[in-house]
């Protein structure tokens, strides 16, 4: 599902004003957020997205069924 919003927010015209991967990254994780909490599965809620300085994309997810233990 992340990859699916990635590549909408990618393809969007307006990433083309934005000259450095980290304002790049930043769009596309503010993208990403306006359309969070959401849920990717019967289990499995997208909470939010933030980025690093290292380029990285993190992404924090709740499990709201399931036995923890056997994750």
């Amino acid at each position: 599902m992340s990859f699916i919003l990635l590549n909408k927010t990618f393809s969007n015209p307006q990433i083309g004003r934005l000259e450095t991967p980290i304002e790049i990254l930043d769009f596309a994780v503010d993208n990403i957020n306006a359309k969070v909490p959401m849920l990717l599965d019967e289990s499995t809620r997208l909470d939010y997205e933030t980025s690093t300085t290292n380029l990285e994309l993190i992404y924090n997810y709740t499990m709201i069924s399931g036995d923890p233990f056997e994750i």
